[in-house]
């Protein structure tokens, strides 16, 4: 394989095994220098990477530096202005010393910041963790109006006509001051017995301080007490045709994902995914989405999910249409439509992001769809034949590791390219801001 030699206590790797080309011209890597060490760079040589316009990913955030995405290795910052997390270290991935946490249950907004590009192709990269389960950690709620007095959080709830009960943990009130939504616990009151008995449409619910009527659901569908927890794992947005499509689960009562082009191309229900992506509770999740906006009124968008090194879906779809034309610009990490239970956290490691395709990534096998432990590495120059790359400041997982191109049309050398065991370096330092 030629020769691998120790420089200042890091891998210092000169390689020069020639790979197969592909039938399809996928990359070609000929020879790679560097150091496997965290922030370490490596120099790729080969061919058929193509041209990159912008060497640097677009975005590029880890919790280890802190909220402020790194500007060095990035082109720019978070989108908004509304960052919603703070720095943790109670649930952190092995290679890292922190995380951001955001609570779903303290509202419906999204967990970190919007990252906006201007792209027909967008590239996004991230750890997570979801501490909570969308088929319990449900929202329990009733709407009401005519309200009389105060709900106040904590009282017992009781239905006049159904005899059900329900602990109030959050009271959204409308402007109009007597109409709004009680959200219940999920423990405490008849509603959350095994066989639950429930608040039924249009009846009086009284409290020691409070009474109103039951106004969830209509007349025509009367629910009387709804349960849900919309969880958008990731959305995809077009600020000014107000178009989205998003991953969530497919079902309250399973954890199976499907798709949605909200406005323009339907579900993809879990039974037509490849390999059907599910909400895992309370693990790490490795998660790679590459989307195309594709043209107007014609089924050539194009959305690619992976998950811890498997490709769960490859579909073409619609996803911009004559009345909703404009490409999707805006990524929004996770949002919970209808609020959830309080404690349903999601943590992050790292979020990267770019207008383009192309990337860089090491995993732990040796065939790119055998892949189960991978990490992105940070382009800092790409031409056709040339990538300077560096790895994240992260610990790198121990063991072989294989490096895989993808050209800027989702094309990957088939075999990885065979780099030196990585070191066990220290952990990097946490910033605090």
């Amino acid at each position: 394989m030629g020769r691998v030699s120790f420089l200042h206590g890091a891998f210092t790797i000169i390689v020069s095994t020639c790979l197969s080309v592909s039938a399809n011209s996928s990359p070609v890597i000929d020879y790679v220098e560097g150091e496997i060490v965290p922030n370490g760079k490596i120099v790729v040589t080969g061919s058929s990477f193509s041209k990159k316009d912008e060497s640097r990913p677009l975005f590029y955030w880890s919790a280890n530096g802190g909220l402020r995405p790194n500007l060095e290795l990035g082109r720019q910052s978070w989108s908004g202005g509304s960052f919603n997390g703070k720095l943790s270290t109670e649930i952190v991935h092995p290679s890292s010393k922190a995380s951001v946490v955001w609570d779903h249950g303290l509202s419906s907004g999204k967990a970190l910041e919007w990252v906006n590009y201007g792209s027909s192709r967008v590239y996004v990269f991230r750890k997570k963790y979801a501490d909570f389960d969308t088929t319990t950690d449900v929202a329990i709620r009733a709407r009401f109006n005519n309200l009389k007095g105060n709900f106040i959080v904590g009282q017992v709830v009781k239905g006049q006509k159904s005899g059900a009960t329900g602990v109030v943990h959050e009271i959204d009130l409308n402007s109009d001051g007597i109409s709004g939504s009680i959200f219940f616990g999920n423990d405490g009151g008849s509603i959350n017995l095994t066989k639950s008995l429930d608040f039924v449409f249009g009846e009086e619910m009284v409290t020691d301080t409070a009474t109103a009527i039951n106004s969830e659901g209509s007349e025509q569908y009367p629910t009387g007490t709804y349960r849900t927890f919309n969880f958008k794992t990731v959305r995809f947005w077009a600020e000014t045709s107000r178009n989205n499509v998003y991953i969530g689960p497919g079902y309250n009562d399973t954890h199976e994902m499907k798709m949605t082009a909200e406005f323009t191309d339907g579900s993809v229900w879990p039974n037509d995914w490849k390999v059907v992506k599910k909400m895992t509770p309370r693990q790490w999740q490795t998660e790679e989405f590459a989307l195309d906006s594709g043209s107007i009124d014609s089924s050539d968008g194009r959305f690619i999910v992976r998950t811890d090194g498997i490709e769960n879906i490859d579909r073409r779809f619609k996803a911009r249409t004559s009345e909703r034309p404009a490409r999707y610009n805006q990524i929004a990490q996770s949002q919970v439509s209808n609020g959830a239970q309080p404690g349903s956290k999601i943590y992050y490691d790292m979020l990267y992001v770019d207008d383009s395709w192309h990337r860089a990534i090491v995993c732990d096998a040796q065939k790119y769809s055998d892949c189960r432990k991978i990490d992105v590495l940070i382009p800092v120059y790409w031409e056709d034949n040339r990538i300077v790359a560096r790895f994240r400041e992260s610990d790198i997982f121990s063991g072989q590791l294989y490096l895989y191109i993808s050209d800027g049309d989702n094309i990957i050398n088939e075999l990885g390219y065979p780099l030196p065991l990585a070191a066990s370096p220290s952990k990097v330092e946490l910033k605090v801001e």
